[in-house]
Formats: C-alpha cells, structure tokens, sequence
C-alpha cells in the first residue's frame, strides 16, 4: 500500500474542496479585474514597460469564464513601432483573444493553449543598417528572435497581413502578403499559415503563395524542430517553388530543400540572386538547394536548358571578393548553342 492510498478520505476531500475553491476564486478575480478599467491601463502600462513602444487596447477587455477553459479578449490592440519605423504600429489587431486553462496556473504552468487573432497586421521592417523593428530596447542584436514567451499550444488567424520592408542597398524589398489559418495537416499538429500576395524585391516585382509553418515553430526551445515551408514565386518570366524545413527563417544555414526553378534565361537571375549568369535557352532545372557556411550548393540539379539535359551540381561560394561559382554537370544530349554563354 503506497502513502496515497494510506492518506485520510476527509484530508482528501478537504484538498478537492481547496482547490475547487480556489479556481471559482480565480475565476470570479479575472470577471472583475475585466471589467475594472483600470485593468486595460494596468495591462497598457506593463506592456510598455516590457517593449519601451506605445500599448493601447482601445476596445477594451472582457472575460468569458468557463468550467475547463477561460477566455480573455481585447479589441483595437495596437503596439507602437520603433521611432525610425516607416509604419506607425508594429502589431496591431481587430481582436485578440488568449484562452488558457486556469488549474494549470495553479500548479505554476504558465501555458496558453489559444490564441486567436481577427484582422491582425504585421509590420516588420530593417533599416539599412540591419536595425530590425521587432527587436525592443533589451534585447541582444544578435538573438535571432525575442525567447521570453509563454508556452502557446495554438495560433489561429483570421484575415491577417503581414508587410515586410528592407532598406538595404541592393536588397530592398516591399512586400505584403495576406495571411489566413489553414487547416492542420495532421491531428495535433499546429495549424499552418496560408500566404498570398507579391511586391518588389530588388526593385523586381513579382508574386508568391504557398503555406508556412505556425509562427510557434520559431520560439521552439528544440533545435531538431524544423520550420516547415512550401512556396512559389514568380517575377517576370522567372519561376520558381522551394519546399522543405528550415531550422530559422531568420539565419539561412546549414540547410537543404526541394528546389525548382525555370524561366526563360539565366541571365535574368542577377537582379534577383546577385549571380552574374551568362544568356541561356529557356531552362527548367529541380534539385536540393542547401546553405553551409558562405557557400551556397544545388545538388541533384535534373532538367533540360532548350534541347540540352543536364544532371549533376552546381555550388556558389560568396564569401570571396569574387563570388565563385563551380559546376559538375553532365549531359545526354548536348547541343552547344544552348549554352554557349558558358562556351563562347
């Protein structure tokens, strides 16, 4: 007979009452905290304090309390972008709601297992000297993304967006994207993100769809997870779709995804890779494009530029003065004018 089996029934039935009691408590605490103004100005105040960025919730709060789960919701939340910004709010949304399971507080799990977000937008944005919008006053530069959030089980969107601004020279982009909760591809799994939209990169136009990852993934503390992507793109006559998993969005290394890309000549990949190519035929080419260190490979490359077919490997190493670019590829069927850029 173990210790358990051997406590009192009444000292049993006295903890099940306690604990009962104390979640009706903190029920009833949350009802009245949500309609005491004075909470959204206390709430305003902490985030500002956390962020240094302007907070407001002009919609206000309110609370729907239930016998498993509780649900906070906000209205008209804006969080305030850095003052060299070109946009004036980072983040903001029509709704935000945040459900949680309150006996998990209690035994001092600090977990969301929800949150919900109706018409949110997104402005990220880095300047020409990399000072990136979504990084707050104390955090390091080089932290690849904020680490102090709670556990989130689900991240659902409803009519988001999401803009992404770089000022770089030679890398500026503007883009916008429309952002919608897709449906998870397998029970437990989290629900995807579902893309949609264009601009300009590198003052090219061009368009893009597909699916991404949940957000979640990125704030993994498991550095085997992977952020999964499947996307397609096209500018101008070039096209391309890359699939696969990454291990950060924000730092291209040590990777390798499914790769396809065709257009109608190699030439026109400058403006877009930064690659000096010679004039092609219009090509075709699928493979496994990685990352290791400065060099970037494309393995297992198959496909046909014109009436030529090529297999083999291509690898770029820009970490030199000069890019360097070197090529082992074979051909079945060789008609030299296909590739007489490379020839002469």
């Amino acid at each position: 007979m173990n210790a358990s089996s051997r406590q009192n029934p009444e000292d049993q039935s006295r903890r099940r009452q306690i604990r009962g009691l104390l979640l009706v408590a903190l029920g009833l605490l949350l009802v009245v905290i949500a309609a005491n103004p004075l909470a959204e100005a206390l709430i305003e105040h902490q985030v500002r304090a956390a962020t240094g960025r302007e907070f407001h919730i002009h919609g206000g709060l309110s609370v729907s309390p239930g016998l498993v789960r509780h649900r906070l919701q906000g209205r008209d939340i804006e969080l305030g972008n850095a003052d060299w910004g070109t946009h004036e709010n980072l983040f903001e949304a029509r709704r935000v709601e945040v459900e949680w399971v309150p006996w998990r507080l209690l035994l001092g799990q600090v977990v969301v297992t929800a949150v919900r977000l109706d018409q949110p937008i997104l402005n990220l944005e880095r300047d020409a000297t990399l000072r990136a919008n979504w990084r707050f006053s104390d955090e390091p530069v080089h932290d690849p993304l904020p680490r102090r959030f709670p556990d989130i089980e689900a991240l659902w969107v409803e009519q988001g967006q999401l803009r992404l601004l770089e000022s770089r020279e030679k890398r500026r982009t503007d883009l916008s994207v429309d952002v919608q909760s897709g449906e998870p591809t397998a029970p437990g799994r989290l629900p995807p993100l579902m893309i949609e939209g264009g601009g300009d990169y590198r003052d090219h136009a061009f368009v893009i769809e597909g699916r991404i990852g949940s957000p979640l993934h990125l704030v993994d503390k498991d550095p085997q997870r992977r952020y999964w992507i499947d996307l397609s793109a096209e500018a101008g006559s070039t096209r391309a779709r890359v699939s696969g998993g990454l291990r950060s969005v924000l730092q291209l290394q040590d990777f390798e995804l499914d790769f396809s890309i065709a257009g109608a000549d190699m030439s026109e990949l400058y403006p877009l890779l930064g690659l000096a190519i010679p004039q092609t035929a219009p090509y075709d080419l699928t493979g496994r494009l990685g990352r290791t260190d400065s060099t970037w490979h494309y393995r297992g490359v198959t496909g046909t530029v014109g009436q030529s077919d090529l297999a083999g490997e291509i690898s770029v190493d820009t970490g030199r003065e000069r890019s360097l670019l070197v090529a082992d590829l074979r051909s079945k069927q060789l008609d030299l004018d296909d590739l007489a850029g490379f020839i002469g």
